[in-house]
């Protein structure tokens, strides 16, 4: 999974779709473009405000369970 980072949140890509990641803390050691094996899980969470007022779209929230 690719992580992506932006003002708007972070976000796992999932085969081409965006997610955006409920608890960010756990990817707190990796950077925009960084590659990661994880276990995640679709959940409804609500949505941090963002920083700035870039439209950035994605499929659903998820929770990230594992690192490797």
């Amino acid at each position: 999974m690719l992580v992506e980072r932006n003002c708007t949140g972070t976000y796992l890509n999932i085969a081409g779709d965006s997610y955006l990641v409920c608890n960010e803390e756990m990817l707190a050691d990796y950077t925009n473009g960084d590659f990661v094996k994880a276990t995640v899980k679709k959940i409804d969470c609500e949505a941090k405000p963002p920083l700035c007022y870039l439209n950035y779209h994605y499929l659903g929230t998820v929770k990230v369970l594992k690192v490797k």
